[in-house]
């Protein structure tokens, strides 16, 4: 992992890719805190120094990729192998977090689903849970029929013309350069053409022939990365082989030998998020889908009663919970209860977590006043 982010594999010498604030110190070590500088605000970047075993493009483009795929708040996270279409770009529908992806285990089966437990993190009751085999049938559904080949070749002569604009766009970033360079020859010559004896005049002409030089240090920087950031056109064997796979998608899709990452690698393509709203509707999922292109897609699905297979703790311990949660911790009243001989949904003893989840679930305060060591 060091040498993928170490500029030197890109023949690079960089100086400065940390910060250090003197006044953020630790308060168990003393150590002054650090944070990583984006790229572009690395002071010293100076490229082409070593021999490279990859190109600057290729670096940063590594460097993205490592972001998006660490599973943090923020990014998607690698598509694994699990059995939710969604890992990673599910979004609550009525908050905004970043959905969980969840396990229901019973003796018969292991169901996938989806849930917001942002505010169950907080402290506070769980936003919403839910199967995820509705919602991935209608994703589903919903992203092979934008591939169909009539979609595709629409896209395709979308790609034309964002192509010949993209060109356009170069052709006028190259004449700003080209400006930028005029300015600079300009400002060059009035420098050397001033008397050595007036110095005001000359230290004048000196700042504006280095403003000239960094406006066009900045076009080209600014020009550069335009053109990294944009993708390359398609040939004309890459766009028949697109329409060869959009007659054949549906096939792919369904295949045998297709894994759940395959899929969730080709949905990413086309979706960048799904918000998930199980609970404004009783009885149905609300899912919008937002596309890369920024478009959105409105639809429903029915949702599945729960409590039809999910195992559920029993009535009698979470009322006994419930009764003896103003004066006792979550730790105490474990104890009580495993004393008292009751258990869990799944048939297990009662632990602070599980008194915990009980009671935080249903949105039960714990109690202010008797807080275990381990609550606090």
């Amino acid at each position: 992992m060091r040498i993928l982010h170490n500029p030197a594999y890109a023949g690079t010498y960089a100086c400065g890719q940390k910060e250090h604030d003197p006044y953020d110190r630790s308060p168990a070590t003393g150590k002054a805190k650090t944070t990583t500088r984006p790229l572009d605000d690395w002071p010293v970047c100076v490229r082409d120094v070593y021999p490279a075993y990859i190109t600057w493009d290729q670096f940063v483009g590594n460097q993205q990729t490592l972001r998006d795929n660490w599973f943090r708040a923020g990014t998607r996270g690698a598509p694994r192998r699990g059995h939710t279409l969604l890992q990673g770009i599910a979004r609550c529908g009525r908050c905004g977090a970043r959905m969980s992806v969840f396990y229901y285990s019973t003796k018969e089966k292991r169901a996938p689903g989806y849930g917001c437990v942002a505010g169950y993190v907080q402290g506070g009751p769980t936003c919403q849970m839910m199967s995820s085999a509705p919602v991935d049938a209608a994703v589903s559904e919903l992203f092979l029929a934008a591939v169909t080949p009539a979609q595709v070749d629409v896209a395709l002569r979308a790609l034309d013309a964002y192509e010949a604009e993209r060109a356009e766009a170069r052709r006028q970033r190259g004449m700003q350069i080209q400006r930028a360079d005029y300015e600079v020859e300009i400002a060059r010559r009035r420098y050397e053409a001033t008397d050595p004896a007036n110095r005001l005049v000359a230290a004048e002409l000196e700042v504006r022939w280095e403003e000239a030089l960094r406006d066009r240090e900045r076009l080209k920087r600014e020009a550069e990365e335009l053109d990294r950031r944009s993708a390359s056109p398609l040939g004309a064997a890459e766009r028949r082989r697109v329409r060869e796979m959009a007659a054949d998608l549906g096939g792919v899709w369904h295949a045998a030998t297709t894994g759940m990452e395959d899929r969730k690698e080709l949905l990413r393509f086309l979706v960048h998020r799904v918000y998930l709203d199980g609970v404004t509707v009783a009885g149905q999922i609300r899912i919008e889908v937002e596309w890369h292109t920024g478009a959105r897609t409105k639809v429903r699905a029915p949702r599945p009663a729960v409590g039809a297979w999910a195992p559920r703790t029993p009535t009698a311990a979470v009322e006994r919970i419930r009764s003896l949660l103003p004066a006792h911790s979550y730790e105490s009243i474990a104890g009580m209860l495993k004393a008292e001989g009751y258990r869990t949904a799944k048939g297990l003893e009662f632990d602070m977590y599980s008194v915990g989840y009980v009671a935080r679930s249903r949105g039960w305060g714990r109690s202010a006043a008797k807080r275990s060591e381990g609550d606090v």
